[in-house]
């Protein structure tokens, strides 16, 4: 199931053209974007208002009748209506004002996860200073003392795993 969010509404008191873009980019159909023409829509302002708030809520579930378009919103508990004298749904290709927004909404995704894996890496670089610290200290006490050279041991038994856990993740 495809979820949609409104691109475009258009038109005037004569016809209002609705479009509707998948949730996310989709490249397998050549039409993703669904277009509705409402012509003599019933009550323009009211239907331009009402089908407006779907730029901010996903379009779930969609229907259409010679007279009538009824979207569901994620967050309704029931459909909302528009009607007009002739209600036409087809499906279109993605518009240049379309494509525009997914490529600058790629491009954003795009440098937060550089962001994000660039301060993970700066994270696993200083555990990794942190464990070597470590490691030199418990080698450290391993020279000056005997008395718990099991226990010393074992501490760097360990701390020389976790920057090999790190370089593996």
């Amino acid at each position: 199931m495809t979820w949609y969010s409104l691109s475009s509404i258009t038109g005037d008191h004569t016809q209002l053209c609705v479009r509707f873009v998948p949730a996310g980019f989709t490249n397998t159909t050549e039409a993703p974007v669904l277009e509705v023409l409402i012509v003599a829509p019933s009550d323009h302002a009211a239907a331009t208002q009402v089908l407006s708030r779907f730029r901010e809520d996903f379009v779930i579930q969609f229907s259409s009748t010679a007279s009538s378009f009824s979207v569901v919103g994620e967050m309704d508990d029931e459909e909302t209506t528009v009607h007009g004298q002739s209600v036409v749904s087809t499906y279109k290709s993605y518009s240049v004002e379309e494509l525009l927004e997914v490529g600058e909404w790629l491009t954003s995704a795009h440098q937060k996860e550089t962001t994000y894996a660039l301060a993970q890496s700066r994270k696993i670089q200083d555990i990794d200073h942190f464990v070597s610290d470590l490691l030199n200290r418990a080698e450290s006490k391993r020279t000056l003392s005997t008395r718990a050279a099991g226990a010393i041991d074992a501490q760097i038994d360990v701390l020389t795993r976790v920057p090999n856990r790190l370089r593996g993740a």
